[in-house]
């Protein structure tokens, strides 16, 4: 559908960029719709073939030191990673892992979507994220309450 061919454009689009693995590592966030503030999370290349992305600071349902998605890279440019996200219910209820796709779109920022080549049986979807390198933490007042 619609949601196909604009994947399918877009990476068609930044097929022409190009990246090292390391520039994936370091602390990423992204807002969540359960915090008042953003979250953050470490990205680790582990031996230049994939990625490994841990919560610091959590959500309602995938807490800190959790690990929120990882994948491979799909090809050389170290632009897309093929992998799954985690999601579960509140307390971290029933975790299951979802496939995705991880963009890094620039050296400051990364975006997951579903992918829709691997669907999942599950009820429950990866929703797409955009992630930018860190910039402020969440105070411990604010972590896990819904604004």
């Amino acid at each position: 559908g619609t949601m196909l061919l604009l994947t399918s454009l877009w990476c068609f689009i930044a097929s022409s960029l190009a990246f090292q693995a390391s520039d994936w590592n370091g602390v990423w966030a992204s807002l969540y719709p359960t915090k008042t503030c953003l979250d953050t999370a470490k990205a680790v290349v582990e031996s230049g073939k994939n990625v490994t992305v841990i919560k610091i600071t959590g959500t309602i349902s995938v807490p800190a030191g959790k690990i929120t998605w990882k994948g491979d890279f799909n090809d050389t440019s170290y632009q897309f990673v093929i992998g799954y996200g985690q999601v579960a219910q509140a307390g971290f209820v029933d975790p299951e892992w979802l496939p995705l796709i991880a963009v890094m779109e620039s050296v400051d920022r990364i975006i997951t979507f579903a992918d829709p080549s691997r669907p999942s049986s599950s009820s429950n979807t990866w929703n797409s994220k955009a992630y930018y390198r860190w910039f402020e933490v969440c105070s411990a007042s604010s972590e896990g309450h819904s604004p």
